[in-house]
Order: C-alpha cells, then sequence, then structure tokens
C-alpha cells in the first residue's frame, strides 16, 4: 500500500514538473528547428493549438497545457516563431506567479544584464535582459476582461 501511494505521488509530481518550463528550455526551444521543439514540447504534455502566418517571411506556431477546448483557456501557452530572416523567439505565457518567479530568478543566477525597463500598451511593465547572443523579456499583466493574470518570458536570439 504504501509502495503503490509512493508511486502515484511520484507520478502527480512528475506531471506537475513536466509542463513547467524553465530557462534552460526556453533556450534550447529557440535554438532547435521546428521538428526538435514540437517533439520536445510534445514531451513536456503540452498539444498543438494553432499556426498562424503573420507575413510572408514568419509564422508563428502556438501549443498550450491542458487547454480548455470550450473557452480555449489554458494555463501555459507557448510559441515559437520561424522568420526566414534568421531571427529566433519563443514566447512563454503562464498563468502562475511561481513558474514566471522561477524563469526571472534563473535569467538573474545566469548572469543576464539587465537592459532596460519599459512600459507596456497595456500598463504592463517589461523587463530585458542580455546575455551573448540571448535577450529575455518579461513581463506580467492582465487579461483583457482584468480576470486572470498572465505572466510571460520571451526569449529571442540574433
Amino acid at each position: 500500500m504504501k509502495k503503490n501511494l509512493f508511486l502515484l505521488l511520484l507520478l502527480i509530481a512528475f506531471q506537475i514538473n513536466a509542463q513547467v518550463l524553465k530557462l534552460n528550455d526556453l533556450k534550447y526551444l529557440v535554438d532547435s528547428n521546428i521538428e526538435k521543439a514540437d517533439t520536445y514540447i510534445l514531451s513536456k504534455g503540452y498539444d498543438f493549438f494553432e499556426n498562424t502566418t503573420q507575413n510572408e517571411n514568419c509564422t508563428s506556431i502556438l501549443w498550450a497545457y491542458k487547454r480548455n477546448s470550450n473557452n480555449n483557456q489554458s494555463s501555459n501557452f507557448l510559441g515559437k516563431d520561424i522568420c526566414s530572416e534568421g531571427f529566433k523567439y519563443i514566447f512563454y505565457q503562464t498563468s502562475s506567479r511561481d513558474i514566471y518567479n522561477l524563469v526571472r530568478d534563473e535569467v538573474k543566477k545566469d548572469g543576464f544584464k539587465f537592459v532596460n525597463q519599459q512600459t507596456g500598451k497595456n500598463g504592463e511593465i517589461k523587463y530585458t535582459y542580455s546575455k551573448n547572443k540571448y535577450e529575455v523579456t518579461m513581463f506580467a499583466g492582465l487579461s483583457n476582461d482584468n480576470r486572470n493574470n498572465y505572466y510571460i518570458s520571451m526569449v529571442s536570439k540574433n
């Protein structure tokens, strides 16, 4: 009985951690081609959500973690832009302040330097950090209906 309970708790802990993406995950994803990124993201429990063309040079692919098919809400979204001009970009949105703080702490511990702070068009404060060819922009905000908080980490590489 104790062994079964331990295995159940271990499985639950693994599933909870599987959806959490850390700074190294985001850097790996920004460096990966779409096939490797898709395989990695799916292994974390995310599902394909949508594919949109932004212009003739850039396509965005979006994945969601346990998306509610009735209202398209999800605790986490992840997007990858594929642009022909070589710019690489990952967008990670979560509803968890703890996950956001984890990534922000990792950015600081990894030696990223604070570059600037800006106010976004919806009043959020954006913080930008840089290291080598990577740039990380982080911000928090409220959904359009002001009911749900969201936290965003964006990693780009030139």
